[in-house]
């Protein structure tokens, strides 16, 4: 098994298994999910070829682990399972741009909507420059209160500045607007 990663997907390829002599019912694609510690099921092909597309999978942390499974055709209980191979995705850098603490349950609080990062820190800013709200946590969620003294920070644009580190090195630092509507 070898493949080659690309910022939207990976591609798998690997050599058809020859020793059975009635051939490969199928191919199992295969990722590690981390959470579980197994091995699970992508989906069933015949080919020798796959991309994946899907780099969103549960329980997955800082790498995608894949193999791939030959099923033999006249014995479905007989399987050949291929060497693993890893892939570190670069972090992905999204934050959304306006958030509503309006207690109607939907976009209530600030966070992290990308994926693969090992470290994040933030400062929130007032349009007067005062520091509202700072974080080291990835999955920090700002409620749109001044952190320290708890006041509920006013409707309009905030500075939002981030440092943000993958799991492959890449240092992502960079600073926006966002919008707090209530």
């Amino acid at each position: 098994l070898t493949g080659v990663q690309h910022p939207s997907h990976f591609e798998l390829n690997w050599n058809p298994y020859g020793e059975w002599e009635s051939g490969v019912e199928k191919y199992t694609i295969q990722y590690y999910n981390v959470s579980k510690n197994k091995f699970e099921d992508i989906t069933h092909i015949t080919d020798t070829q796959y991309i994946d597309h899907q780099l969103n999978k549960k329980g997955l942390e800082e790498k995608y682990c894949f193999r791939v499974v030959a099923t033999k055709a006249e014995n479905t209980m007989t399987k050949s399972i291929s060497n693993a191979i890893c892939f570190t995705p670069a972090p992905k850098d999204y934050f959304p741009n306006a958030f509503t603490p309006n207690k109607d349950g939907v976009n209530e609080t600030y966070s992290y909507q990308g994926s693969f990062a090992k470290a994040l820190k933030t400062k929130i800013y007032s349009r007067w420059g005062t520091l509202v709200y700072e974080s080291e946590d990835v999955e920090f969620k700002w409620d749109g209160k001044h952190q320290k003294t708890g006041e509920i920070c006013a409707n309009g644009r905030y500075f939002f500045h981030y440092e943000l580190t993958g799991f492959d090195g890449t240092v992502i630092k960079n600073n926006k607007l966002i919008f707090l509507v209530r």
